[in-house]
């Protein structure tokens, strides 16, 4: 297990000097249009999207092939990637907290913080979607998952949208109702992207062991 997580350390290090260059220049525009929104979704999209960049390169050498024969099961395989996809998805809201916290402390005006409860929501959004596209990833490969990330990103920001547009024709306010009921709302997105990742990761060992 280990071996794995380092094997993927080792394979996001590889590339990590294009993604820091690239969350630098989107921090300088979020300072530049005063809003960290923008930045914030681009650091958590960079950061759950590791798993899917690691896979795409264990692919491109057909890693597949000699993981079977090391003495690894296909349980320890799935749980690397997983474990993975928890420690970028942590760091990429680490990461934005503190560049939130950072950029208020400049000269040139505040910006709202990014809120705990917000990286907690924003996080099991990201969790989630992940989770749905990882075992379309072990079935048929990267490429095919990475459409079903963006299906499961597209459908829930077409549920937040819709929310939005019923609240306003209701003559109701959604962010009130979202404020007044924010911790429930934590736990339910805690509740929820643990059942999704459970299921997700039950399912990609089953798809790895009838590949073996």
């Amino acid at each position: 297990m280990k071996g794995l997580i380092l094997k993927e350390l080792y394979l996001i290090k590889s590339f990590s000097k294009q993604y820091v260059l690239l969350m630098v220049l989107m921090g300088a525009w979020s300072v530049f249009v005063h809003n960290i929104s923008f930045v914030a979704i681009y650091v958590m999209v960079l950061g759950s999207s590791m798993v899917l960049s690691t896979t795409s390169m264990d692919e491109a050498v057909s890693f597949h092939k000699f993981a079977v024969t090391m003495p690894v099961n296909a349980r320890t395989l799935v749980k690397s990637k997983y474990v993975i996809l928890f420690l970028t998805v942590g760091v990429g809201e680490l990461l934005v907290w503190l560049f939130s916290a950072a950029v208020n402390l400049l000269p040139t005006g505040s910006m709202e913080i990014v809120g705990m409860e917000g990286m907690i929501v924003t996080g099991c959004l990201f969790l989630s979607a992940n989770a749905a596209s990882i075992p379309v990833m072990f079935k048929v490969g990267v490429t095919k998952s990475r459409y079903t990330y963006l299906i499961v990103m597209v459908v829930i920001g077409g549920v937040i949208l819709g929310g939005y547009k019923a609240s306003k024709l209701a003559g109701l306010s959604l962010d009130d109702m979202l404020t007044e009921m924010e911790w429930a709302l934590n736990l339910t997105a805690v509740i929820l992207a643990a059942v999704i990742v459970a299921v997700s990761y039950f399912i990609s060992v089953k798809i790895v062991q009838k590949k073996e």
